[in-house]
C-alpha cells in the first residue's frame, strides 16, 4: 500500500526551499545577492572521476550518518579519526546496495569562462495543524493492513514480516494473494517488488497482547481545620498530609502565606 507516502507529508514540520542561480559576470552575481542574499561559488574547472568502494576500516569508524539534503544516494557520514578516537571528520559516500563508495578524481581542467553561481534557500517552521488528520487516516491504514493479513493467513498464505505497509511472503504465493486482496495501482491498492534483496526477520510475525494495567483509585481527603486563624496548627496539619492542594473561596485568605510559613517548619 502506498497511502503511507501521503500520510508522512501531513506531519511535515519544516518547510526548506533553495534555488540556483547562474551568472557570467560577478559584478550581476554581487548585485542579485544584495536584493536576495544567499551565497555566491565560484566554478572555473571540471575533472572527470570514477567511483572507488572506500576499505573496511573506514566503515567501520562511521559514527553517525545522514542522508543529503542536496545529492540522491550521499550519506554525509562523520568518521572516528584513526590515530585519535576523539577526534572525528566529516566526509561524504555514495551507497549502492549496502557498500560505500567515493569519487577519485582522474583528470581536472581549468577553463577560461569562470561562472558564478547564487544559492538562495530559505527554511519556516509550519503549523502542525495537519498531525492529526495524519493519526486518524494512519489508523485506518493500520486497520487495513490487519483486515488483509488476515485474509492471507487465513487462506494459508505465510507472512513472514510486517512493514508499515508490506507484508514478506513466499514467491510461490503470490499468485493466491492477488486473489485474496486488492492489487492496483491505485492509491491504498498493493503490488509485488521482484527482484530485491530481503533480509529474513529473525523471528516470524506475531501478535503480542497487551495486558491491561492496575489503575490506581485516588481519594480526596479533607485534613483537620479546628481554627482557620492558627497558622501554626493547619500547617503541621498539611505536613502529614502531603501532597495538598491549598484553596479558599475569596482571595487574600491566606493560602500564598500558607506555603510561605511552611518553610518555617523545616
Amino acid at each position: 500500500m502506498i497511502v503511507n507516502v501521503n500520510i508522512g507529508m501531513l506531519e511535515k514540520g519544516t518547510n526548506k526551499s533553495q534555488k540556483s542561480l547562474d551568472f557570467e559576470s560577478l559584478a550581476e552575481a554581487v548585485y542579485y545577492q544584495n536584493l536576495m542574499g544567499g551565497r555566491i561559488n565560484k566554478i572555473s574547472g571540471f575533472y572527470s572521476a570514477e567511483l572507488e568502494e572506500v576499505n573496511e576500516d573506514t566503515v567501520s569508524r562511521i559514527v553517525k550518518e545522514e542522508r543529503s539534503e542536496t545529492l540522491d544516494d550521499m550519506v554525509d557520514c562523520e568518521i572516528q579519526d584513526k590515530n585519535n578516537p576523539e577526534m572525528t571528520y566529516n566526509n561524504s559516500f555514495e551507497v549502492r546496495d549496502g557498500r560505500y563508495y567515493k569519487y577519485r578524481s582522474i583528470e581536472e581542467k581549468e577553463t577560461q569562462t569562470k561562472y558564478y553561481t547564487l544559492t538562495v534557500g530559505d527554511k519556516k517552521e509550519m503549523t502542525n495543524g495537519f498531525r492529526y488528520i495524519k493519526e486518524l487516516v494512519l489508523q485506518r491504514h493500520n486497520f487495513k493492513m490487519y483486515q488483509d493479513y488476515f485474509k492471507l493467513t487465513n487462506s494459508d498464505v505465510k507472512v513472514y514480516s510486517v512493514k508499515t505497509d508490506a507484508f514478506i511472503i513466499d514467491k510461490k504465493d503470490v499468485k493466491k494473494a492477488k486473489k485474496l486482496i486488492n492489487f492496483s495501482k491505485d492509491v491504498g491498492g498493493w503490488r509485488t517488488e521482484n527482484n530485491k534483496q530481503v533480509s529474513p526477520p529473525s523471528d516470524y510475525y506475531k501478535m503480542k497482547p497487551n495486558e491491561i494495567p492496575t489503575m490506581p483509585v485516588y481519594r480526596n481527603e479533607r485534613p483537620p481545620t479546628p481554627d482557620e486563624y492558627d497558622t501554626q496548627s493547619n500547617c503541621e496539619n498539611i505536613v502529614g498530609c502531603n501532597p495538598v492542594f491549598i484553596k479558599a473561596k475569596f482571595a487574600g485568605s491566606g493560602k500564598s502565606y500558607i506555603g510561605e510559613y511552611i518553610k518555617k517548619l523545616g
